[in-house]
Formats: structure tokens, sequence, C-alpha cells
């Protein structure tokens, strides 16, 4: 699979996890789960392009719950 398909198909993936995240209530086991899940997704995102990239604004979640590095990232 080459880079530019695996990338495509980790930034729907982020896309959905932030849509189940904005679904699922605050605390609630489903909501921990999608969490976790979304900061491995986007960790295996930066590994393989290298840097942190832009995400769509749909697949990015509330700044409180987005990976530190990622707000670090957009704030220098």
């Amino acid at each position: 699979m080459k880079d530019s398909t695996k990338i495509n198909q980790l930034h729907i993936k982020l896309a959905n996890l932030a849509t189940q995240y904005r679904s699922s209530l605050d605390e609630s086991p489903e909501h921990f789960q999608v969490l976790h899940e979304y900061y491995v997704v986007f960790n295996e995102l930066v590994k393989l392009c290298g840097e942190i990239v832009a995400l769509d604004p749909d697949a990015e979640l509330p700044d409180r719950h987005m990976p530190k590095e990622y707000i670090a990232y957009w704030l220098k």
C-alpha cells in the first residue's frame, strides 16, 4: 500500500473517530475508548508522515482532548 493511501485512510479514520466522540456521552466508557483509539491513530499518522500534519476541522476533537503535540505545534 502506498504511503499516501495509508495517510488518507488514517485521516478518514480520525474524522470517523471525531464523529463518534461527538456522539458519545462525556465520561462514558465509549467516550474513553474513542479517545484512546484517536490517540493511537494520530500517533500512527505522525509516525508515517514524520511530522505533525494539519487535520480537517471535522477530524479534530475539542482542544482539551486533542493530542498535546498537535496543539503545541500550531501554537508555535
